[in-house]
């Protein structure tokens, strides 16, 4: 499989975060067979280096300068406002992805109906999963999504119903 991707990796005042995970995410494309990415960092007004220190370190990632501070959803929405891949990832700029990240993930992309793939979120210091996909429950007739789906691949899959808009 041949994927392109864009990660998405908001930004407010995260010079450090960026500077110890950025090769984390740089790594993780690179060992999982990724040749055709980019990597964009919107930006939400920061006050730190955030900005110098990306362009002096890390020239190819695009960047997108927030005048003001627009908020995580906003900020998030101008950096794949500007995405050009095939695929998106939106990543938090305190997040260290593992070697070869993206490997089980991308065979789901090779069906027609996959809209969305979350790989788990596991702690560093204890590897107990933190968070990942979840599938909606049911508690009084009110609908939660507490359940993080088992890592099993005939479980992973799950169906998303789209309601047709209102005219």
């Amino acid at each position: 499989m041949n994927k392109s991707i864009s990660v998405v990796i908001p930004n407010f005042n995260g010079r450090d975060l960026l500077k110890q995970n950025l090769p984390y995410t740089l790594h993780a494309l690179e060992t999982s067979g990724i040749t055709d990415f980019e990597i964009i960092v919107p930006d939400d007004a920061s006050t730190d280096d955030s900005l110098s220190f990306l362009k002096e370190n890390y020239p190819d990632i695009k960047i997108v300068q927030n005048r003001n501070n627009r908020g995580f959803s906003g900020n998030v929405n101008s950096g794949i406002n500007i995405a050009q891949k095939e695929l998106l990832l939106i990543l938090n700029n305190d997040v260290q992805l593992g070697e070869n990240y993206f490997v089980p993930l991308l065979p789901y992309f090779e069906k027609q109906d996959t809209f969305g793939v979350m790989g788990r979120i596991i702690a560093i210091d204890d590897d107990k999963i933190q968070d990942g996909a979840k599938y909606p429950g049911y508690s009084y007739s009110k609908i939660i999504s507490t359940k993080i789906i088992p890592a099993k691949p005939e479980i992973a899959t799950i169906l998303c119903f789209f309601q047709e808009p209102m005219h």
